[in-house]
């Protein structure tokens, strides 16, 4: 951790992680205690990924960025006491979901990763992923790119695979571009359109097609995420990998689908031609032992990678006919 006296000897307009800190210590207790266990947790695995958060903000230069995490914070806790109180969340469908501030909203999920314990866990889990061996095709099919940082592990971790990364947010467009550009990676891979998630028959084209699939933090923000599933399902290739994760008890003005606990979001995986290969919760409620990690989940992220079971055949696609009916 960065001292004060450290910090007084950088450059007035360079952030680092010890002013993030220093001003969560001011600003926001709760949020600063929360980043002292982390640290305790996770000791200095988090610098790298702050080093890269950190470099990236300083060149884009975003006006007030911390006073900016702060208020989405704030936020964000209203909205999980509402949710706390009444078990629902805001929208239930996604044209129920209002506009939020994208630079906001961007912002904090970059910062996010390194200062709260189940986003960084989440980071954590996809680089053992992409580290796992696969014999499948090398290409990698993300779906809902956001910021664009779990693609550059994908580049850091997945030299010569070929990336399909689909966002139909042209804020999200934006970021990713900036993000990997200033890493020194091609934009090429970004698509900003829809996967046809829906699994109907526009799905054909890549049956089979993805040696990893990745649908991080992507489930909970969609009206019906078993079809998702099943579309991942049916465009992995055989002895293919899956990740993906679920927000659990989560409030946040975008997520539509409530996951209520772990085995709900198992149950989805394995209803979907999936077989676990390995999973993790990762609890909001902080500091924790090891041994009560899976006792004390009561709101976090169910994290699981998994590979599609041989089922002799793949889940149908939809005819026309059946998906109007």
């Amino acid at each position: 951790m960065a001292t004060l006296q450290k910090i007084d000897q950088e450059p007035a307009d360079v952030l680092t992680f010890g002013h993030l800190v220093e001003f969560f210590k001011s600003r926001d207790i709760v949020s600063y205690y929360a980043r002292t266990a982390m640290r305790k947790m996770h000791a200095d695995v988090i610098k790298p990924y702050a080093q890269d958060v950190f470099r990236f903000l300083n060149h884009r230069r975003i006006r007030d960025p911390l006073e900016q995490y702060a208020q989405r914070l704030e936020w964000l806790r209203i909205l999980q006491n509402e949710f706390d109180k009444t078990g629902k969340c805001r929208a239930a469908i996604s044209r129920e979901v209002p506009h939020v501030d994208d630079e906001q909203y961007e912002l904090a999920l970059l910062l996010s990763f390194i200062s709260t314990n189940h986003r960084f866990e989440i980071l954590q889990r996809l680089v053992k992923f992409l580290r796992m061996s696969c014999s499948a095709p090398n290409e990698v099919l993300s779906v809902g790119y956001g910021t664009g940082y779990e693609l550059k592990l994908v580049f850091d971790e997945l030299p010569g695979w070929k990336l399909w990364a689909f966002d139909s947010s042209p804020e999200s467009y934006e970021s990713a571009s900036s993000l990997l550009c200033f890493f020194g990676y091609s934009a090429d891979c970004l698509r900003q359109e829809l996967f046809p998630l829906d699994n109907s028959e526009s799905i054909a084209a890549y049956r089979g097609r993805f040696g990893k699939i990745i649908l991080c933090e992507l489930l909970e923000h969609l009206e019906n995420p078993e079809l998702a599933l099943e579309a991942a399902r049916n465009v992995i290739s055989q002895d293919g990998l899956l990740f993906c994760t679920m927000a659990v008890n989560i409030a946040q003005e975008d997520h539509v689908y409530l996951y209520t606990s772990a085995e709900q979001a198992r149950a989805q995986v394995l209803g979907s031609g999936f077989e676990i290969v390995e999973e993790l919760v990762a609890p909001v409620v902080l500091p924790f032992a090891e041994s009560d990690r899976t006792r004390l989940f009561k709101k976090g992220n169910y994290i699981c990678l998994a590979r599609a079971k041989c089922l002799g055949g793949l889940i149908p696609i939809p005819t026309p006919e059946v998906m109007n009916a």
